[in-house]
């Protein structure tokens, strides 16, 4: 679910270009980085902790995906306690 969920989420992010930059600069991703590890666990992670800290794009995207925004921010946080990065 993660994984697509998170490819969703950038496809919406393509709708805005203004979002979608606010996502890369905030992530430190470049387009040639995005293209390497979109649908890698390190992708996904990113995407949905950004998607779980932007209440607005939280709130539309969960709108217009037809799902309830705690969804995401629960998935965030079993995504968030089972990452490597934290070792």
């Amino acid at each position: 679910m993660a994984a697509a969920l998170a490819s969703d989420f950038l496809l919406y992010l393509s709708e805005d270009q203004r979002m979608f930059a606010r996502f890369i600069a905030e992530t430190g991703y470049d387009p040639a980085r995005l293209r390497a590890s979109f649908g890698q666990p390190e992708f996904v992670d990113a995407a949905i902790h950004y998607l779980s800290s932007d209440e607005l794009a939280l709130i539309d995207f969960a709108s217009k995906q037809g799902i309830d925004p705690k969804e995401i921010n629960s998935l965030w946080q079993m995504l968030a306690g089972t990452s490597s990065l934290d070792d």
